[in-house]
């Protein structure tokens, strides 16, 4: 038998969410994910990245690949599962457009010709 608990939570950002697809969007050259209705998409993936990562800063790295599982030699599979995010906010919300450009190191300055667009989440979602 497999001991299983649920966990339900209400999240809330406390900056701008950059949760992408991986593919440019409409109106910027980086997109942010969204559900079927064009709202925001937190997915599983995501959420486990975020609560590996603040499992080893807290617990340190053992206890993560205990609780996440593990690719190393010794490959263990997670002991978690972690579904996507129903959002219950505002169905009005739209992702803003934030303007960006490379800098490069060695000038320190932007690279010309290497201005970029990203859609965010707004802060507190």
């Amino acid at each position: 038998m497999t001991d299983r608990l649920r966990i339900r939570a209400d999240v809330r950002s406390d900056g701008p969410l950059r949760i992408r697809t991986g593919e440019e969007g409409e109106n910027a050259d980086l997109a942010v994910a969204t559900d079927q209705r064009g709202l925001p998409l937190l997915t599983g993936t995501g959420l486990t990245g975020a609560l590996r990562a603040e499992v080893a800063v807290r617990f340190g790295s053992d206890p993560a690949r205990e609780a996440f599982g593990s690719i190393d030699k010794e490959a263990k599979p997670s002991r978690v599962s972690v579904f996507d995010a129903d959002y219950t906010g505002p169905s009005t919300v739209r992702p803003e457009i934030r303007h960006h450009v490379v800098m490069s190191r060695h000038r320190l300055a932007a690279i010309d010709g290497a201005l970029y667009s990203e859609e965010v989440w707004p802060h507190g979602l």
